[in-house]
């Protein structure tokens, strides 16, 4: 099993890798836009004895998030679980498009790998909108 977790370099996303790499044999990647802090980051929880993979990922380029993709297909066939940790949220009645150019692209992006997995999970996580999905395009709930 393969798992991204993104905004994971401090706060809620930290805290979700480090309970997905205590609790489960799981590659879990921890993504970061700025690869420096996000080594950081790796190497402490290193420290602490877990094993977290590093990946750099930029979610407002979308170049950026073909890279991602790609490797999780070639490397992995796909993914199984995708938590967009995110503090991007809906400007009103949430509207998807309010979203902006960042969030959905990701989401969709990742949705063909994991439907591929048959067992896929993606959470969407923002400090306004928490949404839950096996494997379909993000919507408000």
């Amino acid at each position: 099993m393969v798992a991204l977790v993104t905004g994971s370099t401090w706060g809620l996303g930290l805290a979700i890798v480090q309970a997905l790499c205590q609790g489960f044999k799981w590659d879990v990647y921890l993504s970061a836009w700025d690869v420096q802090r996000g080594a950081v980051v790796v190497e402490d929880l290193q420290r602490e004895g877990l094993k977290p993979r590093l990946l750099q990922l930029d979610i407002t380029d979308l170049a950026n998030i073909l890279a991602a993709w790609q490797h999780f297909m070639k490397e992995y066939g796909g993914m199984d679980v995708l938590i967009n940790n995110t503090r991007i949220a809906p400007r009103s009645n949430c509207d998807p498009a309010s979203f902006g150019s960042q969030l959905l692209p990701l989401h969709d992006l990742h949705i063909p790998p994991l439907r591929r997995s048959g067992s896929a999970l993606s959470v969407l996580q923002s400090l306004s909108v928490n949404q839950l999905s096996l494997g379909f395009p993000p919507s408000c709930v």
